[in-house]
């Protein structure tokens, strides 16, 4: 993801390689969805973030570590040391007590 300056601090950024993996965790879990579900997934807020360089909202993070253990474990090869990598950064901003700060 690019490096813009960002007003809020409560976000979290990853490297590109990282935000693929991401990308395709919460496209994953999207996927898997019930299609009766009509209401939009609240994995399209991250998602969006993505696809637009800007970062991931921490209201969102949850969201992203749920798509990123239940996407790793069949995940292709290559995204393995992306996705731990990114699960850990993910992990490590939710287990943080004061507020949040940039990766």
């Amino acid at each position: 993801m690019s490096d813009h300056d960002h007003e809020s601090t409560s976000a979290t950024e990853f490297p590109r390689e990282e935000a693929w993996v991401i990308h395709a965790a919460l496209l994953a879990q999207i996927e898997g969805m019930s299609d009766a579900d009509v209401s939009a997934p609240a994995e399209l807020k991250p998602l969006r973030s993505l696809e637009t360089d800007q970062r991931i909202e921490e209201d969102s993070l949850e969201i992203v570590q749920d798509a990123l253990v239940n996407h790793l474990p069949n995940a292709p090869f290559r995204d393995d040391q992306l996705g731990e990598t990114a699960l850990r950064a993910v992990t490590d901003e939710l287990d943080q007590d004061g507020p949040s700060v940039p990766l």
